[in-house]
């Protein structure tokens, strides 16, 4: 829909009319989302205003980023605003938006602390774009598109003025070679900057004013450079970020999508095979109904987010519109987008029938609950130079009934350590929080030669730092996957062989048996691992109960039994990882060290549903 009328060539584009089109505006008001969003809008308007700038050194100072980030949220976050002006007219929505636009207005640049290390964007020595300040171009330009006729002009001539400064210029000096396309990496970039980024100012190109000349330049040079992002997926579309990752990722590159067939119709999905697998990695890294692993940087109770499951089955004209049980977003531009399509209530479910699923390129293997056995579990080989690497080869993740009980803890808190060069120092990122081997007390490295750390470029060659995968057998009754994981401790001289495998039997009721095999050439001190968040019960025999309590998270109550067998006689410890998580639990890690240095050991771990 072009709500503004081109002229002398230029494009203005919004996919919603201005505050004047009331019938359109009132028509929101039956929405079953509205009072929220009315709700929402009253609860900014009455709190305290505060610029960020105060707190954009906490980072470098302190590594503090949650308070400048957290304040830049609040100020650019404005769609419940611009919707409660446009179906009330109260002017104090109005006058909300005007003071933080004013704020913005005072910022030297609209990237978060934790992305200017250098300070130049704080310095103003060089305009920089990240997720946050293509996310404020989208929202900015939206809103201008929006209450054009009723802002004070001179502010909305400023905020214009702005968005070519921050947004606009610095990219058209790329596409005319003016700078190096390296100033902004995500344009190659592999993870999810790449689309996050490039859908905020395609967002902002749309809506800004421009020659249709110069949109298209920005949308070739977009285009060209997305060949990285996609072969990050492979051809089995795994995403190595995470679950959690996933969702802003392929999300963002559905809103571009959505946003262009919104635009002029034209199509970037369907002839792009990678991301139309990529998309529906969610039904492939399921382990249970609403059971996901949390691998790398994901939540420990990730799920991805329905909004974007039925953006995407909109694209693939599986659904008409979103269902109004879904609240709307906080941005603007997500409301415009929301808006153009009809509701839809219909359920929207994750399903996967098939018992398994396959990564092979990846190295990640998923085994599902099925009517035989309350078990399922995720195993992943992988590299320790994945984005939002974790060093975890060989770990896995077991849940009963769709519960975890063998954990993958995911990530904690962002500090300026989460992404710089003590990383890896954090027992949530490394592998002592992952149920992984320790060998001589040391524990997997990200490198060659020596223990893991986080410099600005590891360029080791993956293949240095790698599992490999030696077999893999999955039927419906059982699945067999074996790797060599002793590339992640390559620094330990003495090590010969390191081998895990994990045999699935359905039968039963159900058994999982972890596998580990290690040889030295001289002898070592090897300790196997057990990361849970449950309750642990010494029986005797070797065996330990792990009971989840179902107080916390939304899991119900269930246990696990684990039996350990050694070749070589252990001790058996537990420590709690104190280290804070989104939800404050104790993660316990079990350890099996061997009570005496050997050659040669296999170590098995064998888990059963108590029944």
């Amino acid at each position: 829909m072009l709500t503004f009328a081109a002229s002398a060539g230029i494009v203005r584009w919004n996919n919603v009319p201005d505050c004047r089109d009331q019938a359109f505006w009132s028509k929101l008001k039956s929405h079953k989302q509205y009072e929220n969003l009315i709700k929402r809008a009253d609860e900014m308007a009455a709190a305290e205003l505060v610029s960020p700038l105060p707190y954009y050194l906490e980072v470098i100072k302190t590594g503090n980023r949650s308070n400048y980030e957290h304040r830049h949220n609040q100020l650019r976050m404005i769609g419940p605003l611009v919707v409660a002006y446009c179906t009330t007219g109260n002017v104090k929505y109005l006058k909300n938006i005007e003071a933080r636009f004013n704020i913005i207005l005072s910022l030297p640049t609209w990237v978060i602390s934790a992305h200017d290390q250098t300070l130049k964007g704080y310095k103003q020595e060089e305009v920089l774009i990240d997720l946050f300040s293509a996310e404020m171009g989208s929202e900015i330009a939206t809103t201008l598109c929006i209450l054009e006729p009723v802002l004070d002009k001179k502010l909305y001539s400023e905020m214009r003025k702005a968005l070519f400064h921050h947004i606009i210029n610095p990219i058209e000096e790329v596409v005319e070679g003016k700078s190096p396309a390296e100033r902004f990496w995500w344009l190659n970039g592999t993870n999810n900057w790449n689309p996050i980024c490039k859908e905020g100012v395609i967002s902002t190109i749309l809506r800004v004013g421009l020659e249709k000349e110069r949109i298209e330049k920005i949308l070739k040079l977009f285009f060209d450079n997305f060949e990285n992002y996609m072969a990050n997926f492979g051809n089995e579309g795994y995403c190595d970020e995470g679950l959690s990752y996933w969702g802003g990722s392929c999300g963002k590159y559905l809103s571009i999508a959505a946003l262009l067939k919104q635009y002029d119709g034209r199509d970037v999905l369907s002839g792009e095979p990678r991301m139309l697998k990529a998309i529906m990695y969610p039904e492939n890294i399921m382990m249970a109904p609403g059971c996901y692993p949390a691998l790398n940087d994901c939540r420990i109770d990730a799920k991805p987010p329905v909004y974007v499951l039925q953006l995407r089955d909109i694209l693939l004209g599986k659904r008409n519109g979103f269902s109004e049980d879904i609240e709307f977003a906080n941005e603007i531009a997500s409301i415009c987008l929301r808006l153009n399509y009809p509701v839809d209530n219909r359920l929207c479910e994750v399903r996967n029938e098939n018992p398994f699923s396959r990564f092979v390129e990846a190295g990640c293997f998923v085994m599902r609950q099925t009517a035989d056995s309350p078990l399922s579990v995720a195993f992943e080989g992988g590299h320790n130079r994945e984005s939002h690497n974790h060093n975890d080869l060989g770990t896995y993740i077991i849940a009963v009934n769709g519960v975890p009980v063998v954990v993958d803890p995911g990530r904690g808190g962002y500090t300026a350590d989460t992404f710089g060069p003590r990383r890896y120092e954090s027992n949530l990122l490394n592998s002592y929080g992952h149920s992984v081997p320790r060998i001589n007390g040391r524990l997997q490295t990200n490198r060659v030669g020596g223990d893991a750390f986080n410099p600005p470029k590891n360029l080791t060659p993956i293949k240095y730092i790698q599992a490999v995968l030696l077999k893999h057998e999955l039927t419906l009754e059982r699945g067999f996957v074996k790797f060599d994981i002793s590339r992640g401790y390559n620094q330990i001289k003495s090590l010969k062989k390191l081998e895990r495998s994990l045999l699935f039997d359905r039968k039963e009721g159900g058994k999982i048996t972890v596998t580990d095999e290690a040889a030295f050439s001289e002898v070592a001190e090897f300790e196997g691992a057990v990361i849970t968040l449950s309750k642990i019960t010494e029986l005797g025999n070797n065996k330990y109960l792990l009971q989840w309590d179902g107080k916390h998270l939304d899991w119900k109550a269930q246990q696990l039994m684990l039996e350990v067998k050694s070749s070589v006689p252990y001790k058996f410890s537990i420590d709690t990882i104190k280290e804070k998580t989104r939800f404050n639990l104790p993660i316990y890690r079990l350890a099996f060290t061997t009570a005496e240095k050997c050659k040669n050991i296999k170590m098995e771990f064998i888990y059963t549903p108590v029944k």
